[in-house]
């Protein structure tokens, strides 16, 4: 299964496309809302996107309801930290799946990844 993975800073993104990678999906990386909204549309066959959350995450709302509105929306876990919570659980309400809080582990978004019937 491809995963996407929409994070402007790019440590974040090689970490979790290491992750992903190992548990036997296929990380693909996208550096903001725009980039993730051109790659959805060439590959639908993606079933999960990794999406970063912050206190004023407006593109990440905004891509949220844009994936939601697919025929076949992939799902979405939100990533964020500790500070982040009011935003995750705003896009939680908004139709996210899941969410993962940093500093994270390996195991943490396994978990997170089979909850939401991804690789893993």
């Amino acid at each position: 299964m491809e995963v996407l993975i929409v994070d402007d800073l790019e440590h974040s993104r090689v970490s979790l496309a290491r992750i992903v990678a190992h548990f036997g999906c296929v990380p693909v990386e996208a550096l903001g809302a725009k980039d993730a909204i051109e790659i959805l549309a060439r590959r639908p066959e993606i079933g999960v996107v990794l999406l970063r959350s912050r206190k004023s995450a407006v593109n990440g709302y905004n891509l949220l309801s844009e994936m939601k509105s697919r025929p076949k929306p992939p799902k979405v876990v939100v990533v964020g930290k500790e500070e982040d919570m009011p935003s995750m659980l705003k896009m939680l309400a908004e139709g996210a799946d899941e969410y993962i809080i940093k500093p994270y582990d390996s195991e943490a978004i396994a978990r997170k990844m089979r909850s939401v019937g991804a690789c893993c």
